[in-house]
């Protein structure tokens, strides 16, 4: 999974504008410290990635972030109602399923599917930390000059202590 999201050309690329992956940091963070801790993130134009601690064995993912998707649909949707761009609403309208119409949905912003994977060891949670961090200089993105200075990501936080937006806790931390 994660090679075909570093090679996807297809898809809305809604996260590359920076208020919007903006909003899209506050929504992953929007829950932290509460229903889990957010270790660390990358906003990608067309994906977020993430690693989440939850302390709770209760938690519902599926609540979680089908939340943190509305949120940011909701957001996404009255920016382009503001910006009248017909066009973009159009296509997220013709996105629609029967079943999401009779539902009285309006649009379809994001995917209904994520691919999460739980991690019981720190060999495997530095891999995907690195695969996280490097995500944004691999491949076709060349987001950044290097993968520290990529401002909708944790890597700075754990490479020289630099924070954007927020504090994520330190996986070390818990």
């Amino acid at each position: 999974m994660d090679r075909l999201l570093d090679h996807a050309c297809t898809g809305p690329l809604y996260l590359r504008m920076p208020d919007v992956a903006r909003m899209a940091t506050d929504a992953i963070r929007y829950r932290d410290g509460q229903s889990y801790h957010l270790h660390s993130f990358v906003i990608m134009p067309n994906h977020v990635h993430s690693i989440l601690y939850f302390p709770e064995s209760s938690f519902n993912l599926d609540k979680i972030l089908s939340n943190g998707k509305r949120f940011l649909a909701y957001e996404l949707i009255n920016r382009l109602e503001k910006a009248n761009d017909t066009n973009t609403l159009t296509i997220l309208q013709n996105a629609l399923t029967q079943r999401e119409r009779k539902k009285k949905q309006l649009h379809k912003v994001f995917k209904d599917s994520f691919d999460a994977k739980p991690i019981f060891s720190e060999k495997f949670l530095l891999q995907k930390l690195n695969y996280i961090h490097y995500n944004p200089v691999k491949g076709k993105w060349n987001l950044a000059k290097d993968f520290i200075s990529y401002e909708h990501s944790s890597a700075s936080f754990y490479e020289v202590g630099i924070t954007r937006h927020f504090i994520p806790k330190h996986y070390k931390d818990l």
